[in-house]
């Protein structure tokens, strides 16, 4: 019998779409017999989980029940469901979350718990109303509601804002991705570029550049999984098939070929 899995996102409009990616509710009913496994696939973005039911694994670590920062990763994760997990979380886009909470879970890309006791944050009184929350869409509201507060109540927090020359460094790769990372038009030198970058991702612009042209691709494969690789080859910026396929190897920890079948046995269900 197949695991199950139920899988909610909510994707956010207007003033919080700049900021979020989505806000995302999954849990394993108690029927399953085994650990249910799911790809978290890297994008240059962060995230905060919201841990309710019982131990999952992400990578090679163990959390317990919590608050868990998810912190930009260069390569997929694979997450392992136990029966009965319920957990909700946000995402959030590159950059936002280091911002969000802070410099103390800046970590070498490993998933790291969160004190629920910082004030800052509101993340006791936030944990605690979702374990009394019942259902996949009251939750994802109540956490909509608290991003929000978090980011535009000026009363609430310091004003949100990035370094105007890393917004535009981060839309210039993601609207391009081109052949080398460049300063943007505002005086910023290459060093210093790289220095945003490391400071609010902890990865060089050169990296994120090879996770955006890999997940453009995977997109592209989930829209027509059909497509003819050695198009998508020139289409994303690979120097042949063989660089397209080290590069999924080493960040989406799957080739084209495997995740394309893996569409279409999806779609087929």
């Amino acid at each position: 019998m197949t695991a199950q899995f139920d899988f909610y996102i909510f994707k956010p409009q207007k003033m919080l779409a700049d900021h979020v990616q989505g806000i995302w509710s999954a849990c394993t009913p108690q029927t399953n017999t085994s650990r249910l496994k799911q790809w978290l696939h890297c994008d240059g973005g962060s995230g905060i989980l919201f841990n309710l039911g019982g131990e999952i694994q992400i990578g090679d670590i163990t959390f317990k029940r919590g608050v868990i920062f998810l912190p930009v990763t260069k390569h997929a994760q694979p997450v392992y469901f136990p029966s009965g997990s319920l957990l909700v979380g946000v995402r959030f886009h590159p950059a936002i979350g280091r911002q969000f909470v802070g410099g103390n879970y800046q970590t070498e890309h490993q998933a790291v718990h969160i004190a629920i006791s910082d004030d800052t944050l509101s993340l006791s009184l936030v944990y605690q109303h979702l374990l009394t929350i019942k259902g996949k869409y009251a939750r994802t509201v109540l956490l909509y509601r608290w991003i929000s507060q978090l980011l535009f109540d000026d009363e609430v927090r310091e004003p949100f804002s990035l370094p105007i020359e890393l917004k535009q460094a981060l839309a210039n790769i993601k609207q391009k991705s081109q052949d080398s990372v460049k300063p943007t038009t505002l005086s910023l030198s290459q060093r210093q570029l790289e220095r945003h970058f490391q400071k609010w991702m902890n990865i060089t612009p050169k990296y994120y550049q090879r996770i955006i042209r890999v997940n453009k691709t995977l997109q592209a494969l989930k829209l027509n999984p059909d497509a003819e690789l050695v198009d998508l080859v020139f289409q994303y910026g690979f120097t042949d098939q063989a660089h397209m396929t080290r590069e999924f190897k080493a960040i989406a920890k799957i080739t084209p070929k495997q995740y394309s079948k893996k569409v279409k046995v999806t779609k087929s269900i």
